[in-house]
C-alpha cells in the first residue's frame, strides 16, 4: 500500500475508532487514568478517593492536594447508615460521624482546613453543602445512638443554614429565595446537595423551616440556571472529576431533585441538558473549548494511529 494512503487511511480509523469509544466511555477512561496516575505517581488530574491510616476518607484534589473532605465524609457515613444490616457498615457509620462531631468548630460547624485556590479560600472556611451533610450524618447518629447532645449539635448546624445567620453559608435572593454555597458561590452542584440533605432533614426531624428553606433554594435553582449556563459555570468547575463526568453529575443531581420535586422547568432542563450529552464528544470538546479534554482525545488517536499504521505498513 502506498505510504501516503496508509497515513490517511490510518488517520481516519484511529479517528472513527476513538471517536466511538470516547462517545461510549469518555467518563470511564478519564477515572481509570486518572486514578492509575494518583497510584503511580501520587497526583493527579481528577479528585481521587482514598483513606489514612485509620480508615477516615481522604480526597486528593488537584493543586490542593490530599484533604479531609466533610461533604464526602458525611455522605460516605449516611451511605453505611442506610445499609447498616451489616455489622462493618455500621462501624463505619460510627467511626465517620464520630470523627466528623469531633472536628465540629467553636461557632459548631464543620470547617474545611485546607486552602482552595479555585474559590479563593484560605484555611479554615466553610461551605453550606458540607454543613448541610454533617448535619444529615449527625442526625443519623443521634437517632441510632439515642444522644441529644448530638441531636442538638446538628440543629445549631441547620440555624446557621437560615440566611441572615451566616453569610458564608446562604446568600437571600429576590421573591424569598436563598442560594447555598458549594465550593464556590457559583457551585450548582453544592446548591444542590444542600438542597437533597435540607430535604432529607426534613424527613428525618419534622422541621418545617427546613422544608421552607429547600422550596426556597429550588425556585433560585430555577431563575439562576440559565445565567449560570450562560457565563459557563453549569458544569462545574470546582469539582474536578473531567468536563463529562461533571455534566453528567449534574444531570444526574438535577434528577435527584426533580423526583423530590417534580416541576416542568427543571424536567425541562435535564432533557436538554441530556441532548447535549449525546452530541459527537469531538463537537462537545470544540463546542466547550475543552483543550485538556482536546489533548486526551488527541492522544488516543495518535497512540490508535500508530497501530493501525505499523499494520498497514507490515510487509505482506
Amino acid at each position: 500500500m502506498h505510504k501516503s494512503v496508509s497515513i490517511w487511511l490510518s488517520i481516519l480509523i484511529s479517528f472513527i475508532f476513538v471517536s466511538f469509544i470516547w462517545q461510549l466511555a469518555e467518563p470511564q477512561i478519564v477515572t481509570f487514568t486518572g486514578n492509575l496516575s494518583y497510584k503511580l505517581f501520587k497526583t493527579s488530574f481528577i479528585e481521587v478517593n482514598t483513606y489514612d491510616p485509620q480508615g477516615i476518607p481522604m480526597r486528593y484534589i488537584p493543586r490542593v492536594g490530599k484533604v479531609y473532605d466533610p461533604e464526602y465524609i458525611a455522605f460516605e457515613a449516611s451511605r453505611f447508615y442506610r445499609t447498616r444490616l451489616e455489622k462493618d457498615r455500621e462501624q463505619k457509620f460510627l467511626q465517620y460521624t464520630e470523627w466528623l462531631e469531633k472536628q465540629l468548630d467553636a461557632n459548631g460547624l464543620i470547617p474545611e482546613n485546607y486552602d482552595f485556590p479555585p474559590g479563593s479560600h484560605i484555611s479554615p472556611w466553610h461551605r453550606a453543602s458540607s454543613q448541610a451533610a454533617v448535619m444529615v450524618a449527625l442526625t443519623h447518629r443521634a437517632g441510632f445512638m439515642r444522644n441529644t447532645d448530638t441531636l442538638r449539635k446538628a440543629e445549631a448546624m441547620f440555624h446557621q443554614l437560615i440566611p441572615g445567620n451566616n453569610d458564608f453559608l446562604s446568600i437571600a435572593g429576590p421573591d424569598d429565595t436563598v442560594w447555598f454555597t458549594g465550593k464556590t458561590n457559583k457551585s450548582v452542584i453544592g446548591m444542590i446537595n444542600t438542597l437533597i440533605m435540607l430535604n432529607e432533614y426534613h424527613r428525618l426531624v419534622g422541621d418545617k423551616r427546613a422544608k421552607e428553606l429547600f422550596e426556597a433554594g429550588l425556585r433560585r435553582i430555577e431563575y439562576r440556571l440559565p445565567e449560570l449556563e450562560q457565563a459557563g459555570y453549569l458544569d462545574d468547575p470546582s469539582y474536578r472529576i473531567g468536563r463529562r463526568s461533571e455534566h453528567q453529575q449534574l444531570v444526574s443531581k438535577l434528577e435527584e431533585l426533580q423526583k423530590l420535586s417534580p416541576n416542568p422547568l427543571l424536567s425541562a432542563d435535564i432533557y436538554r441538558y441530556k441532548r447535549l450529552d449525546r452530541n459527537l464528544v469531538f463537537f462537545q470538546i470544540i463546542m466547550q473549548g475543552a483543550w485538556l479534554r482536546l489533548l486526551g482525545f488527541v492522544l488516543a488517536c495518535l497512540a490508535v494511529y500508530l497501530v493501525v499504521y505499523t499494520f498497514l505498513r507490515m510487509p505482506k
